[in-house]
C-alpha cells in the first residue's frame, strides 16, 4: 500500500534561483578545443566527447533563450502529485483520460531524462484525436533521486523495488489492472513489473532491447546481429561513464551537482550518442524550446547523483545495452495484450513493427495482431498463466528506410 495520500503537487523556482542559474551559465569556463581532426564531422567529430562549439551554443541558449516557466506551466496543466510509496516520497505526472474506455498506463523513464520525455505525448495519449485509438489513463512517476521524487538515503532501491513501488503507486490510484512502457532504466523496470506481477500488468512496451537468456546468436537477423556487434563496441569502448557511475557515484555527484556546464555536458554527450543523428545533433533544435527541455527536471533540483546511485544499485549497470533505445527507431507495437494460449509461456514471438499513432492501438492489443511466426526460446523466464515472452523489432523512421541500429524489444 502507498504509506501517504496523493496530494496535488506545484513546485516553482524563484526567481533568485533562477538567476543565479544564467550568472554561473554567464561565468562557464570552457576547455580547450577537442583535437580531432579539421573539418571531421559525424561521430568522429564527437568522438572525443561534445564539441566546444556545440557546448558554447547550448550553454547560450540555456543561458538567453530557454523558458523554464514555461515547462512549469506544462507539468502543471498535465496534473502533478507527490505520495509516499515504501517510505519514500514518489513525484508524478498523472493525466486521466476522459474516455470511458482507457486503459491504465504507467511509463517510465530512464538516465539521463526525466518525466520530461513524456510531456508530448502524454495529451495524444488520454484523449487522440482519432476516436479509433485506443486511449490511457497515463501515469508518469519520476525515478527515484530523480526530477521532485525523494532520494532514497539507504541501499536497495534497485529496479526490482521500484517495479514494486509502481504496483503500490498504481493500486494506489486506482489502477489494479495497467499497461507499462519504460526506456533505458524504464525498461529494466518495465519487464520486471512484467514478469514479476502478472496479475497486475496487462502487457509491456519497452524501447530498451534485452534479449532473454538462453537465445543464441543463430536465430537472429541481420539488423540484430548488427546491434549485437554494436553492443559489445559500446562495452569495450563507451562504458567508463556507467562505471564511475556505479562504484563512485557520490564523486561523480558532486561535479555534476556544482557544475550546472558540467552536468549539461554529460548528458548532452548521451543524447548525441544515443540518439540516430549523425552530426550537430542539438544544434538543427536550438530555435524550438520543447526539444531542450530534455534537461529540465534534472537539473532543477541539483539531481546530478540519482542515475548514479540507481546504476550502482542495479547489477544489469555492468552489462547492459547500448543507449537509451531510441537509437534510428520509431514506436515498436505489442501485437497480443496477453500471448496467444496456442504459443503461451517459454516462446519468442517476432512481430511485425509499426509506427506512429498505430503504435497506440497495438499496444492496447486493438487492431490487425497478425503474427510473423514463433519459435521455442530456451531458458525464458518471466510470468506465470498466459503471458508469454515477445521479442519485437523496430521500424525505421521513414518507409524503407535502414534502421541505423539493429534493435529489438520484449514483453513478458
Amino acid at each position: 500500500m502507498i504509506d501517504d495520500h496523493i496530494e496535488p503537487f506545484e513546485k516553482h523556482a524563484t526567481d533568485e534561483e533562477l538567476a543565479a542559474l544564467r550568472e554561473r551559465l554567464a561565468s562557464a569556463r570552457f576547455p580547450e578545443r577537442e583535437t580531432t581532426r579539421a573539418g571531421a564531422s559525424g561521430r568522429e567529430r564527437w568522438s572525443q566527447g561534445v564539441p566546444l562549439a556545440d557546448m558554447v551554443d547550448l550553454v547560450e541558449y540555456w543561458r538567453t533563450g530557454y523558458d523554464w516557466r514555461a515547462f512549469e506551466r506544462r507539468l502543471t496543466e498535465i496534473g502533478q502529485f507527490r505520495t509516499v510509496v515504501d517510505g519514500l516520497g514518489i513525484h508524478l505526472l498523472h493525466r486521466r483520460s476522459p474516455r470511458p474506455d482507457a486503459t491504465p498506463l504507467v511509463m517510465t523513464h530512464g538516465w539521463p531524462g526525466s518525466i520530461a520525455e513524456f510531456v508530448d505525448v502524454i495529451d495524444e495519449l488520454a484523449e487522440p484525436q482519432d476516436a479509433e485509438t485506443p486511449a490511457f489513463h497515463v501515469v508518469a512517476p519520476s525515478l527515484p533521486g530523480f526530477g521532485y521524487s525523494d532520494r532514497p538515503t539507504e541501499e536497495g532501491w534497485g529496479t526490482e523495488r521500484i517495479a514494486a513501488a509502481w504496483v503500490r503507486l498504481m493500486g494506489g490510484l486506482g489502477y489494479d489492472r495497467f499497461l507499462a512502457h519504460g526506456g533505458d532504466w524504464g525498461g529494466p523496470i518495465t519487464i520486471a513489473l512484467g514478469g514479476r506481477f502478472p496479475e497486475h500488468v496487462i502487457g509491456i512496451h519497452t524501447t530498451t532491447p534485452v534479449a532473454p537468456p538462453g537465445l543464441g546468436l543463430d536465430v537472429l537477423d541481420a539488423a540484430e546481429r548488427e546491434w549485437v556487434e554494436h553492443t559489445r563496441a559500446f562495452e569495450r569502448n563507451r562504458l567508463a561513464y556507467a562505471r564511475v557511475m556505479a562504484t563512485s557515484p557520490q564523486t561523480i555527484g558532486y561535479s555534476l551537482v556544482d557544475s550546472p556546464v558540467g552536468l549539461l555536458a554529460w548528458i548532452a554527450e548521451k543524447f548525441a550518442e544515443w540518439s540516430d543523428t549523425v552530426d550537430v545533433p542539438f544544434r538543427d533544435h536550438l530555435a524550438r524550446p520543447p526539444a531542450r527541455q530534455r534537461h529540465a527536471v534534472l537539473a532543477d533540483r541539483d539531481r546530478g547523483v540519482g542515475g548514479a546511485h540507481l546504476l550502482r544499485e542495479s547489477p544489469v549497470a555492468r552489462s547492459r545495452p547500448a543507449g537509451g533505445g531510441a537509437g534510428g527507431v520509431d514506436d515498436v507495437s505489442i501485437r497480443h495484450r496477453e500471448a496467444p494460449a496456442a504459443v503461451g509461456r517459454g516462446a519468442v514471438l517476432e512481430h511485425r513493427a509499426v509506427a506512429g499513432a498505430e503504435c497506440g492501438r497495438a499496444l492496447s492489443g486493438a487492431g490487425d495482431a497478425r503474427c510473423l511466426r514463433a519459435r521455442p526460446a530456451g531458458g525464458v523466464g518471466g510470468g506465470a498463466g498466459g503471458v508469454g515472452v515477445m521479442v519485437c523489432t523496430v521500424s525505421p523512421r521513414s518507409p524503407g528506410e535502414p534502421a541505423q541500429r539493429g534493435a529489438s524489444s520484449r514483453i513478458y
